[in-house]
């Protein structure tokens, strides 16, 4: 059983170029306190662009801490990824993982516009207006 539980809380989609805000929420679900060691990346897939500057967290039994998030949304689907160790009296043990993953919302198209009705087209016409 893990001694902590994620919360990602972002969108589910995103258009490209626009900032993503997010929260990512870390909680410890133990009666007793421990220090967690904290990974995360978002949304470079290429090479994960960390997004937290504090790997380390001291979380007392039942406490919760929340980190926020932002990023520019790139051309591709991103992924925020969580990946949480807890420390024992035999080093750093896994202890739980989330990811959550945002789509590119494309932008909507825009409709051409009509051609020009050449004014010629009018001459003969008679309006009549009752």
């Amino acid at each position: 059983m893990a001694f902590s539980s994620i919360v990602i809380h972002s969108p589910f989609k995103a258009t490209e170029g626009n900032m993503v805000v997010g929260q990512i929420e870390i909680k410890n679900n133990d009666s007793e306190g421990h220090t967690f060691y904290i990974k995360t990346w978002a949304p470079d897939q290429a090479q994960g662009s960390k997004i937290l500057d504090e790997p380390f967290i001291w979380l007392w039994g039942g406490e919760s801490r929340t980190f926020s998030i932002q990023f520019l949304m790139p051309g591709v689907d991103a992924e925020i990824f969580v990946w949480v160790e807890w420390y024992s009296s035999a080093g750093w043990d896994y202890d739980t993982s989330h990811l959550k993953k945002i789509t590119v919302d494309a932008l909507p198209e825009s409709e051409p516009e009509p051609e020009p009705v050449p004014s010629s087209e009018f001459r003969g016409l008679s309006v009549v207006v009752s």
